[in-house]
């Protein structure tokens, strides 16, 4: 189905209610449906407890190890297909191709007809987190999202809201309410506007670890993974306590490696399929490698979503000295640990990447020299004539949970 990025108009509107029916009659309806009203928070409690008590299994830091080669080569396997079909796909491009395959302007893209219809929404931070320009914009989209659906149950899912462990409130903080879910100041402004829409917000990743004797465990996804210090876990050095430092850098070296991407996008599918019976609109804001990076490790596919807008923010902005630092000190040991193979994928799809920028040069060049925003939305009649009917069928196959509807949003 074709979208059309530039005409639309949205009429809204409002029928009162009027009152025809007998006092006693209208009181019944309420009634009925404050018991449904109710069932429903009990039904929520229930899920919500059920996935607060999930069986944890424990991991060593050597098994750990030896998981993480094998879904390393799996991340190798699939970044090879997605390559194989790419190319196809670029073999076919013009040098003109990106006046054809993507729809292109200036100024803030028109979210009101990409939402239109949409129950699932991506939100995934390209380049850095913690970009202010990027925050600020994913605020304005679920500002957006909620005046285009001013009566639907929406939940907003995030990587940055992280779940410690206790039973109340647990996983999902309502609209308004109190929460220790947040654990970075600079996402509030995202919450704030969730908040202010009446967005209930669900924390997709958790803050637990604890240090004892000679050990420490973090939790990663359904698993309890621990080290100790005769096991040469690469230091961080984000603590002074020799236990905390090494909880810390389990943390963030798990977490960022292919197995602990997968595990934890694991846990997201299953916390947000478990809530999604109880909202009309699921949107979803992370960090692009989880979204749109390695098919088999996508969330996607664990959704088993068909259907979905996905929005790349791509913020230009130098991020502070001290996140830069950290993130940078981060990558360079995931990587030269042999966790993280970001390096190796990279090479794998280089020639792709050269093709690419040689044929969308001049997209690039607009987005990346502009100084207001610039969007790029997937033509998808485009897209599918470089295929034939039968390569169409291929590419499904092989990736069924894909979607053409992709916006880049270059953000200065």
């Amino acid at each position: 189905m074709k979208i059309l990025l530039y005409t639309f108009l949205a009429l809204l509107i409002n029928s009162p209610l009027w009152a025809q029916a007998a006092t006693n009659q209208l009181g019944d309806i309420l009634r009925t449906q404050a018991q449904k009203a109710q069932q429903k928070t009990h039904s929520l409690e229930q899920v919500l407890q059920k996935l607060q008590n999930e069986k944890i299994s424990h991991l060593s830091w050597q098994e750990f190890l030896k998981q993480n080669e094998h879904v390393k080569e799996v991340e190798k396997v699939s970044t090879k297909l997605e390559n194989y079909l790419l190319k196809n796909q670029l073999g076919a491009l013009k040098e003109d191709a990106g006046s054809n395959l993507f729809y292109h302007a200036k100024g803030l893209p028109p979210y009101s007809q990409l939402i239109k219809g949409q129950n699932t929404i991506f939100i995934a931070e390209s380049i850095n987190h913690e970009a202010a320009s990027s925050i600020d914009h994913a605020a304005n989209i679920i500002r957006i999202i909620r005046q285009e659906n001013p009566h639907a149950r929406i939940l907003l899912a995030s990587e940055f809201l992280s779940w410690q462990g206790d039973e109340k409130p647990g996983l999902l903080k309502k609209a308004g309410a109190k929460t220790s879910l947040y654990v970075s100041d600079s996402y509030m402004p995202v919450f704030r506007a969730a908040d202010q829409a009446n967005i209930d917000q669900l924390a997709l990743d958790d803050f637990i670890w604890i240090t004892q004797e000679n050990t420490s465990i973090v939790k990663i996804g359904n698993f309890a993974v621990y080290a100790s210090p005769e096991d040469k876990v690469p230091s961080l050095n984000l603590a002074q306590d020799k236990l905390e430092d090494l909880a810390s850098s389990i943390l963030n070296l798990v977490s960022v490696s292919p197995w602990g991407v997968l595990e934890r996008n694991r846990q997201w599918a299953r916390r947000i399929n478990a809530l999604r019976p109880f909202y009309d609109i699921i949107i979803v804001h992370a960090g692009d490698g989880h979204l749109a990076t390695t098919y088999s490790m996508d969330l996607a596919p664990m959704l088993h979503v068909t259907d979905y807008l996905l929005i790349s923010l791509l913020p230009m902005e130098q991020l502070p000295v001290d996140k830069e630092v950290f993130y940078e000190n981060r990558t360079n040991i995931a990587e030269t640990s042999g966790l993280c193979q970001n390096g190796v994928c990279y090479k794998l799809e280089e020639d792709n990447i050269k093709n690419a920028s040689d044929k969308l040069a001049f997209l690039m060049q607009n987005a990346t020299q502009s100084k207001d925003l610039f969007w790029m939305y997937a033509n998808e009649e485009e897209i599918k004539k470089l295929n034939t009917k039968e390569e169409l069928e291929k590419i499904k196959k092989a990736f069924p949970y894909s979607t053409n509807k992709n916006l880049f949003v270059f953000i200065k």
